[in-house]
C-alpha cells in the first residue's frame, strides 16, 4: 500500500479531537450506547467484460491512446469492479469520524495504474445538526450530480459503472474534497437541499500523444492537483422521488504535464443540471455537465511525423458537453431493466505558431463517445444483486483543422481518427453490500 499524500485535513481532525475541550467533554459524558458507537460497511462490485474494444487511430510513430482509457475499460476481456470498506466511530451524540478505504480493479487500465492499490477514499469528522444537515471536515464525499457521492454502492444501480460522460473515471470530476463541506436541508414534503465545499482534490489527466513524439512518457494517465477549489449545489426535492438540481465547481491545476508546461496554471470551470423521478415501478433520470478549460501543447519546437513543424506554444480553449438519459422499470419485486444513452462531446478553438506564423484552427464539434446500454439486474437478496448489461458505442479522437496563413491553406497540422469508429461490449457481474 502506497498513498500519494495524506491530506492536511487529517491533521485538522486530530487537532479537533485532542485539543478542543468542549468536544472532549462531550465525548466523555456522551450517552451513546456502546453498541451503536461503531459501524462497518463493505461494498463489493465485480464484473467480467467481453467485447470488441476498439482503439483510436493514432499519429504515425506514436503509441495509441485506446478508447478504453476513457471508458475505464482496458481489454477486450477483463475484470472490472471495486471494493470499499467503510467504518465510523461515534464520538459524541451528534458527531462521528468516518474512514473509507477502496480498491478499484480494471485489468490493464492506465487509469488504475495511476491510482494506488489501496486508496484513502474518506477520512472526515462530521457534526450533524438534526437528522438532515451536517458539517464535515476532512476528505469527504462531494455532491456533484445525483450519483457521484454513491460511487461505491453498486447494489443501488443497474449498470456496473456510472455514465462516463457525466461522471468520468477520475478525470474532470472528483468524488471527494480535502477541506470543509456542509449540507443543509429544509423539512417538509417539499424540501430545499444546499451543499457547499471548499478545499482541494486530485484528478487524473491523460498525457498528450503529440508531446510523446519527442519526449516519450512512461504514463499515459497521471495524477494532478486541483487547488483553490470550491463548489456547491442546490436541490429541490419532493414526493414521488422527485429531485431537481443545479451545481458548479471552480478549481485551478498547476501540475506540469504535456498539456501544461512548468509554471503554468490553468483555471477550470464546470456546471451541471440534474432531474430525477424515482417512482415505485419506474425511474427517469437526465443529467447534463459542461466543463471549460485551456490546454497548452508543444512548449518547445517539435517535428511531427508529418511534413509540419510547430514552434512555440500551441494553445487550445476546450469546452466539453457531457450528458446522459436513463429510464428504468421495476418488474415485480426482483427484476429491474434500464436503458441508458451516454454522450460526451468536445469542441475547441486553437491558436499556435506554424513556421513562426500565427494561425487559427477553426472551432469544431466532435463526438468523443456515444454509448447506449441496456442493463438488467436480479435481486437475489436485499444486499446481493446480479447483473447483465450490453453496450453499443461510437467513438472518435480529436481532429485539428487545416492550418491557414494569410488566408491560404498551407497544410494539415494533425488529423486523427476520421471517420468515427464503433464497437460493443457486454458485462456480467454482481454487487454485494454487507
Amino acid at each position: 500500500m502506497e498513498w500519494r499524500s495524506v491530506p492536511a485535513s487529517v491533521f485538522l481532525i486530530m487537532a479537533a479531537l485532542t485539543l478542543t475541550p468542549t468536544l472532549a467533554a462531550d465525548r466523555a459524558t456522551s450517552n451513546v450506547d456502546p453498541e451503536d458507537r461503531f459501524e462497518f460497511d463493505l461494498f463489493v462490485t465485480l464484473g467480467y467484460l467481453d467485447g470488441d474494444i476498439l482503439r483510436f487511430a493514432n499519429v504515425p510513430g506514436t503509441e495509441p491512446l485506446p478508447v478504453e482509457e476513457a471508458l475505464g475499460l482496458a481489454q477486450d476481456s477483463s475484470l472490472v469492479g471495486d471494493v470499499a470498506v467503510r467504518g465510523s466511530m461515534r464520538l459524541w451524540s451528534a458527531g462521528r469520524v468516518v474512514v473509507q478505504l477502496a480498491h478499484q480493479e480494471i485489468d490493464g487500465s492506465a487509469i488504475t495504474d495511476a491510482m494506488d492499490d489501496l486508496e484513502l477514499d474518506w477520512l472526515f469528522l462530521e457534526h450533524r445538526f438534526g437528522d438532515q444537515s451536517w458539517l464535515r471536515l476532512g476528505r469527504a464525499p462531494v455532491v456533484f450530480g445525483l450519483r457521484n457521492h454513491l460511487r461505491d454502492d453498486g447494489v443501488d444501480r443497474v449498470f456496473t459503472q456510472l455514465p462516463y460522460g457525466f461522471y468520468r473515471q477520475g478525470d474532470q470530476v472528483t468524488d471527494t474534497v480535502d477541506g470543509l463541506s456542509i449540507h443543509y436541508r429544509t423539512h417538509g414534503r417539499w424540501g430545499l437541499a444546499l451543499d457547499a465545499y471548499v478545499g482541494e482534490w486530485e484528478l487524473l489527466e491523460a498525457q498528450s500523444e503529440v508531446n510523446r513524439v519527442n519526449a516519450p512518457l512512461p504514463e499515459t494517465v497521471v495524477v494532478v492537483d486541483a487547488e483553490d477549489a470550491w463548489g456547491g449545489a442546490a436541490w429541490l426535492e419532493g414526493p414521488a422521488g422527485f429531485r431537481l438540481g443545479i451545481g458548479a465547481q471552480r478549481f485551478a491545476i498547476g501540475t506540469a504535464t504535456t498539456a501544461r508546461p512548468p509554471g503554468e496554471e490553468t483555471d477550470w470551470e464546470q456546471e451541471f443540471g440534474s432531474v430525477e423521478i424515482d417512482r415505485e415501478r419506474w425511474l427517469f433520470r437526465v443529467e447534463f455537465r459542461q466543463i471549460r478549460y485551456p490546454s497548452i501543447f508543444l512548449p518547445e519546437q517539435v517535428q511531427l511525423p508529418l511534413p509540419v513543424v510547430l514552434s512555440g506554444a500551441f494553445q487550445s480553449e476546450v469546452t466539453s458537453d457531457d450528458y446522459y438519459a436513463e429510464i428504468g422499470v421495476k418488474m415485480g419485486q426482483k427484476w429491474r431493466l434500464h436503458l441508458r444513452r451516454d454522450v460526451a462531446k468536445h469542441r475547441s478553438t486553437s491558436t499556435g505558431a506554424f513556421l513562426s506564423q500565427p494561425f487559427v484552427a477553426k472551432s469544431h464539434t466532435e463526438e468523443l463517445l456515444e454509448d447506449t446500454g441496456l442493463g438488467l439486474t436480479y435481486r437475489l437478496q436485499d444486499n446481493l444483486h446480479l447483473r447483465a448489461e450490453f453496450h453499443d458505442y461510437e467513438a472518435q479522437t480529436v481532429t485539428l483543422d487545416p492550418a491557414s496563413v494569410g488566408g491560404d491553406t498551407v497544410g494539415v497540422v494533425l488529423t486523427r481518427a476520421n471517420p468515427t469508429s464503433g464497437g460493443s461490449y457486454a458485462i456480467v457481474g454482481a454487487s454485494w453490500r454487507w
